[in-house]
């Protein structure tokens, strides 16, 4: 029984924390990627 009392904790808490962990993560590395091509647009501009 102590094996199913675990489950509930983890699918409510855990869960939705490494989601959020992950899912900010990526947004991150999506926004440097975006700058770095906004900064290699921005150097062609100036050439």
């Amino acid at each position: 029984m102590s094996g199913l009392a675990i489950f509930p904790i983890l699918l409510f808490y855990i869960l939705p924390i490494a989601f959020f962990i992950w899912f900010t993560i990526s947004m991150v590395k999506l926004q440097r990627e975006r700058n770095e091509i906004l900064k290699e647009i921005v150097n062609e501009i100036k050439k």
